[in-house]
């Protein structure tokens, strides 16, 4: 079973923050829905607060979580 420290600790943070940046440039493609724009800045908002409270839990480094 994987807990969410687990889960944390094994996550691939440089990865992560290539996602997240391809969803931030998501954003600025023409004619987007705004149910979708929605939906990506909703996606992009969690992974902030997701790294935020790794680094306040004190899981992995500010350095680590964001590394690009």
């Amino acid at each position: 079973h994987m807990t969410l420290i687990n889960f944390a600790a094994n996550t691939d943070y440089p990865l992560l923050q290539q996602q997240k940046a391809t969803l931030v440039d998501l954003l600025s493609l023409p004619d987007l829905k705004q149910s979708v724009v929605d939906d990506i800045d909703g996606i992009i908002m969690f992974l902030d607060a997701f790294q935020d409270a790794i680094v306040e839990s004190h899981i992995k480094t500010e350095e680590e979580v964001f590394s690009i």
